[in-house]
């Protein structure tokens, strides 16, 4: 069984720079500013706690 990652919120990714995610360079490609989450590896859920046998 899954959760919602809680430090994401199940986007699968983390803002590193806030102030480059809301004013981006010229040129950004939209990645620069976001990295993946590193409790969820970057899919968004996590293993529900609880849950034994359950894969990541």
């Amino acid at each position: 069984m899954r959760d919602t990652c809680k430090t994401c919120q199940g986007n699968g990714e983390i803002i590193t720079d806030w102030d480059r995610y809301m004013h981006p360079n010229d040129g950004d490609v939209g990645d620069e500013a976001v990295a993946d989450c590193p409790d969820c590896d970057g899919i968004g859920t996590v293993t529900a706690s609880g849950a034994e046998g359950s894969e990541r």
